[in-house]
């Protein structure tokens, strides 16, 4: 985890869990932190930075912004079970390799921590969710087994929300995490298709 400090005398508490730190979201103030990255990222990082003739650390808080846009949500103490599904069905191949979230991890994050005013998500479907960050072939085995019908290893992905959004999202209010996989699940699929018609012909 990131050492912070601030310019004050006073150092920062840990957050308990059931706060998710929302006493910090609205404080302006600035915090230093110190963390290491590969080698490999910071040199992306330096080559951004020079491309675009900007420092390295304006680099970073950019990366961070997009970062933080994306899973936001994920502040939000209030949320529902098919809330955080909704995350992880969209960024599950980003968010469980990185952060190494096997199924347990998942029941504990979407069952148990978050509001149960919905339906508990399946072990089964949160041990495919995990999945999500192996490579393709497995989770299409997977579904494969699970559908009874052939799943190309490059539409697992797509393949994995449709089947959670049938079985626990359909019919609940359209928000940003869905609408945008919609949009991604399409373009995937579409790609996938001129890229059969090429092979084809």
């Amino acid at each position: 985890m990131p050492e912070t400090s601030t310019s004050g005398k006073s150092r920062a508490k840990p957050l308990a869990l059931k706060k998710l730190g929302t006493e910090l979201i609205n404080d302006n103030s600035k915090r230093s932190i110190s963390l290491r990255i590969s080698t490999s990222d910071f040199g992306r990082i330096r080559a951004i930075g020079r491309r675009l003739k900007a420092r390295e650390s304006d680099v970073f808080r950019f990366l961070v912004k997009i970062a933080l846009t994306e899973i936001e949500l994920l502040c939000d103490s209030s949320l529902e079970r098919t809330d955080l599904l909704r995350i992880f069905a969209t960024h599950g191949a980003q968010l469980i390799g990185h952060f190494n979230l096997n199924a347990r991890r998942l029941d504990q994050i979407i069952n148990i921590d978050a509001a149960t005013r919905t339906t508990r998500i399946d072990a089964d479907d949160l041990e495919l969710l995990s999945m999500s960050a192996f490579p393709e072939r497995y989770l299409a085995l997977r579904l494969q087994e699970l559908t009874g019908k052939p799943v190309p290893a490059e539409d697992a992905l797509v393949t994995l929300y449709n089947y959670l959004e049938v079985k626990y999202l359909s019919g609940r209010k359209q928000g940003p995490y869905r609408a945008r996989t919609r949009a991604v699940s399409k373009t995937t699929s579409e790609g996938s298709s001129k890229a059969t018609e090429r092979t084809a012909s």
